[in-house]
């Protein structure tokens, strides 16, 4: 690759290391320009540049070489060709235009190129030489071909050459980055084909913490092989643990959220001396900082206690902060005479273990909720399945009502279980954290419930009608709709009559007509033959008339 570096005097320079393929900008600007950029092989040269407005910073101008390398590669390495020996032409694809280039004639051959693509070869070569091609495209990007030839190359031959040696000439380049630089820096580099943006200020590269609780750079120079850093910045120690440290401030990010309840917090992290330590100071008004226990707690990276232990003056209360069951354990010396009252307990067994040696007894006394034991239709459970880990299939059956586990089990897309009198059955799997719940009707004696419910839609209300109401609206429609249908049939019939009495007139016979005619024609017929009848007897008297 060449490069046309930048004046000193303008503020900055561009170099290039072609053992390593690296473009590395020194500086920023302080006034405008165009840097001029070209890069390639023996069979091409890619030509680009870059605008310089003056007021960019160094990693501005690094991202701008950037843009405009992989500009120029993804629009010159897309040209296709398309050869016509007969005619001697290449005409050129991939490219909405291009800019014309002047024609060249040398050994004989001659060489035009229109814009559009289309370039014409004539003549016949004399001796050996070489053809060059700029191929400029609408962006002012160009791609520089040379054509080899030797004597006595037809137009046919030289047609094939040029198509051949412009798909050559492509430069497959590709330019990136990966990290992420801000502010100024001392250097700024982009590696060709290697992809890489480096920065030799650690204050301005990006950390975050691995898997295994390091903290690490992008930067080969920039880690340290301590996983106790991630709890040192109050993080859980995971790959979405990140922590961006600009100059010497440091801004944690993670995902998930938790509350912390105070009027009023003021948190910063500030750096002792990167990256051995970072300490956390709280500025209060007032009030105590309290992390509340769940999901959000643990992806900030606390760690909370499973459950809350109350004294009060009436005993110990315990809560449960995860909604696990409370799992609780105790000792003593001497319980002789020690009552214990437990209240709230939800509707399941209840199992007291007395460990020791000595002589030992212990006596219970267990009143049913009055509710319940005076209806017991309201010994209606709700339950909770829920996947608790997904990874593990591992699904808890919780009473909704207290939160108590009732059963636990790894399931493989198919699992069954009893509990509580009833059957479960799961399957498929199901994201973390999912759940179902599961509302049970007991069966007690006289719980006709479901035939009061049917029983109901026989009475009609604001928002329904009855069964009456409905049979008399759906007989009320379909006898309008069949004596609407009637009248409609009686109509058409009559139209019809009418079109067949209007045909008749013009094309048909009326019998009753014909006949009366028949009959006036027949009565004339028999007037005539009587006058005949009187005429023949009339002669016949003459005659005999002597």
């Amino acid at each position: 690759m060449e490069t046309s570096t930048g004046n000193a005097d303008d503020g900055y320079t561009v170099a290039f290391d072609t053992s390593t393929q690296k473009v590395s900008v020194f500086g920023a600007p302080s006034g405008a320009g165009t840097l001029s950029l070209a890069f390639g092989h023996a069979d091409g040269v890619l030509k680009t540049s870059v605008t310089v407005v003056g007021n960019e910073t160094q990693a501005q101008l690094a991202a701008a070489i950037e843009k405009a390398i992989d500009d120029a590669a993804t629009s010159l390495n897309r040209i296709t060709t398309t050869e016509d020996t007969t005619a001697g032409t290449v005409q050129l694809g991939g490219v909405t235009s291009y800019t014309a280039i002047a024609s060249t004639t040398a050994n004989g051959v001659t060489l035009d190129m229109t814009t559009g693509g289309l370039i014409t070869v004539s003549g016949t070569a004399n001796s050996n030489g070489t053809l060059s091609l700029d191929l400029i495209d609408s962006n002012g990007q160009e791609l520089e071909v040379a054509v080899a030839y030797v004597n006595n190359d037809t137009k046919a031959q030289l047609t094939t050459k040029i198509g051949n040696a412009i798909d050559a000439a492509k430069v497959a380049v590709t330019v990136g980055t990966t990290a992420t630089t801000k502010g100024i820096l001392p250097d700024a580099s982009i590696t060709i084909e290697g992809i890489t943006v480096t920065a030799t200020n650690i204050g301005d590269a990006k950390f975050k913490f691995d898997a295994n609780g390091n903290l690490t750079s992008q930067q080969a120079d920039a880690a340290t092989q301590n996983n106790n850093y991630a709890s040192q910045f109050a993080l859980a120690i995971n790959e979405n643990a990140a922590l961006a440290a600009l100059g010497l401030s440091a801004v944690p990010s993670v995902d998930g959220s938790g509350d912390i309840n105070v009027s009023r917090l003021s948190v910063s992290l500030t750096p002792a001396s990167l990256p051995t330590a970072i300490q956390l100071k709280a500025d209060l008004a007032s009030g105590p900082i309290k992390v509340t226990g769940g999901a959000s707690a643990t992806a900030l990276g606390f760690k909370v206690a499973e459950s809350d232990l109350l004294v009060t003056e009436d005993g110990l209360t315990a809560t449960s902060l995860n909604g696990l069951p409370v799992d609780l354990s105790g000792s003593g010396t001497s319980l002789a005479e020690t009552r214990m009252q437990l209240t709230g307990l939800p509707t399941e067994e209840l199992i007291v273990v007395v460990a020791g040696g000595g002589s030992r007894r212990i006596s219970s006394k267990y009143t049913i909720d009055s509710d319940i034991a005076v209806d017991p239709l309201k010994k209606e459970q709700q339950y909770q399945v829920r996947m608790l880990d997904a990874n593990s299939g591992r699904v808890e059956l919780f009473d909704k009502a207290t939160g108590h586990s009732i059963a636990t089990r790894i399931s493989n897309g198919n699992a069954q279980f009893d509990a509580d009198g009833l059957r479960f059955n799961l399957n498929g799997f199901a994201a973390t954290g999912d759940s179902f719940d599961v509302l049970t009707g007991q069966k007690a004696a006289g719980d006709a419930r479901n035939m009061d419910e049917i029983m109901t839609l026989a009475t009609s209300t604001v928002n329904r009608s009855s069964f009456q109401d409905d049979f008399r609206s759906i007989a009320a429609s379909v006898g309008s709709t069949l004596e609407s249908s009637r009248l409609s049939k009686l109509s058409a019939e009559a139209v019809r009559d009418a079109a067949v009495a209007a045909e008749d007139e013009v094309s048909g016979v009326n019998m009753d007509e014909e006949a009366a005619k028949l009959i006036t024609q027949q009565q004339a017929y028999q007037a005539a033959a009587r006058i005949l009848q009187t005429a023949k007897e009339m002669f016949d008297t003459l005659m005999q008339i002597r």
